[in-house]
C-alpha cells in the first residue's frame, strides 16, 4: 500500500468506507495543527528563527524592508535580504562588536570594544581600522554613506566623512556615552550613563544637559527618526521624549514612566550591600537585610555592550533572615567568562534588588573588577 491513508471503494464496505472518508476529512483538518506555517498573521512578529548560535547579543541594522546588517559578540556578521539570513562571517577576530549602523544595502559601519571600525560595501567587510585607540567604542550611526559617528566609554565623538574618521573629540566631560543616533549629516543626537544628552548640528556638539539624572543605569539608548524627534531610554524603565517644537529645543521635562521601579525603590530600603569582591570568575558580597521581617534578594551582574539594556553576565537569588547579614557569590555565566577571557579585565556593575508590590526595586549599586590574571 502507498504511504499514508486510502480507502477501499469495495460497495460491500459501505460502513466504513463512510468511516475512512471522515478519518481522512480530520486528518487534513488537522495538517495545519500538524505543521504550522511559518508566516503569522498581518502586523505580527515570526516565530524565533536560530540564525547562528555563535553571535551572541548582536546588533541589527534595517534601512529597508529588504536589508538588514547584523553584528556582535565575538566578531560575526551577517546580512539579510529580506527572504533569507547569509551565513554568519568572521569580520573581527576576537573583539567584541558593540555596535552596527547601516544606511543602505551598500554601506554598513561596525564598532568594537577595541577602538576599531569596519566598513562593508554590499559584498563584503573591511579589515578593522583603530580609529579610537584603546577605548571601547559603544556606539555608532551612520546617516549616510558619507556621513556617520561614533561614541565611545571615554566621552568621546568621532566623525566619519567619506572615507577617513576624525580623531575622538571629548564631548562629554569624561562620562561614559552609551548610544547615539543621526537622521542626518545636520543632526545628532547622544546620550550618556549619567542621564545627559547632547546634540550635535552638523559643527559642533551641545553642551551636555541633565535630562534623566539620579537613576541607576543611566541613559542606555536613543533613537531619532528625524531632526525633530527622538526618543531616550534608560535602564529604570523610562522613556523621555525630544522635539524642536520647544523654543528650547530640549527634551520633555517629565520622562514616561513605562516600569515601576521608580516607586518600587522609594517603598524599599530592606537589604543594603557590602564592598563586593571578585574571587576568580565569581563575586562575593556581603548582603545584609534590614527589618523585622526575611527578604529575598537578588544579586546580579551586569555591562552595557551598546545602544540596549545591560547584558547580564551572572545572577543569584538569596534568602535573607531578618537582621542578619549573609555572603552571597555570583558566579559570572558562560557570556562574562567569554569576556573574561578575551579582554582578560571586565568591570560589571553588581546590583541587588528586591520584588515589591510596585515594582522590582534596585537597592544599592557597585563596580566590581574581575581579572583573568585573578
Amino acid at each position: 500500500m502507498e504511504a499514508g491513508l486510502s480507502c477501499n471503494t469495495n460497495r460491500k464496505h459501505r460502513a466504513g468506507l463512510r468511516r475512512c472518508i471522515l478519518a481522512l476529512m480530520v486528518s487534513v483538518l488537522l495538517l495545519p495543527a500538524a505543521f504550522p506555517a511559518v508566516a503569522q498573521a498581518e502586523g505580527g512578529w515570526s516565530e524565533p528563527m536560530l540564525v547562528d548560535a555563535a553571535i551572541t547579543f548582536p546588533e541589527v541594522s534595517c534601512p529597508s524592508t529588504s536589508f538588514c546588517g547584523a553584528a556582535g559578540g565575538f566578531g560575526k556578521a551577517l546580512t539579510y535580504d529580506g527572504s533569507s539570513w547569509s551565513k554568519p562571517a568572521d569580520i573581527d577576530g576576537n573583539s567584541w562588536v558593540s555596535s552596527v549602523s547601516c544606511s543602505s544595502s551598500s554601506f554598513c559601519v561596525a564598532v568594537d570594544w577595541s577602538g576599531q571600525a569596519l566598513t562593508y560595501d554590499g559584498n563584503s567587510w573591511s579589515a578593522p581600522v583603530d580609529i579610537d585607540g584603546t577605548n571601547r567604542i559603544i556606539g555608532v550611526s551612520c546617516a549616510s554613506s558619507s556621513f556617520c559617528v561614533a561614541v565611545d566609554e571615554a566621552g568621546n565623538a568621532l566623525v566619519y566623512h567619506s572615507s577617513s574618521w576624525s580623531e575622538p573629540v571629548e564631548i562629554d566631560g569624561g562620562n561614559g556615552l552609551s548610544s547615539v543616533s543621526c537622521p542626518s549629516i545636520s543632526f545628532c543626537a547622544a546620550v550618556d550613563e549619567e542621564g545627559n544628552a547632547l546634540t550635535f548640528d552638523g559643527s559642533a556638539w551641545s553642551d551636555p544637559v541633565g535630562i534623566d539624572n539620579g537613576v541607576v543605569y543611566g541613559l542606555n539608548s536613543v533613537s531619532c527618526p528625524s531632526v525633530s524627534f527622538c526618543v531616550a531610554g534608560d535602564g529604570d524603565g523610562n522613556a523621555l521624549t525630544y522635539s524642536d517644537d520647544s523654543p528650547m529645543r530640549s527634551y520633555s521635562a517629565g520622562s514616561t514612566k513605562i516600569a515601576g521601579a521608580q516607586k518600587a525603590r522609594r517603598d524599599l530600603g530592606r537589604a543594603n550591600i557590602g564592598r563586593a569582591k571578585a574571587l576568580g570568575t565569581s563575586a562575593g558580597v556581603p548582603v545584609t537585610c534590614i527589618g523585622s521581617s526575611d527578604a529575598t534578594c537578588t544579586i546580579t551582574l551586569s555591562m552595557r555592550t551598546g545602544s540596549r539594556r545591560p547584558i547580564t553576565l551572572g545572577r543569584k537569588t538569596a534568602q535573607l533572615k531578618a537582621g542578619h547579614r549573609r555572603l552571597v557569590r555570583v558566579a559570572l555565566n558562560k557570556a562574562g567568562r567569554r569576556l573574561l577571557e578575551a579582554h582578560h579585565r571586565l568591570s560589571a556593575t553588581l546590583t541587588i534588588s528586591q520584588e515589591a508590590n510596585s515594582g522590582i526595586a534596585v537597592v544599592a549599586s557597585q563596580l566590581v573588577s574581575f581579572s583573568a590574571r585573578g
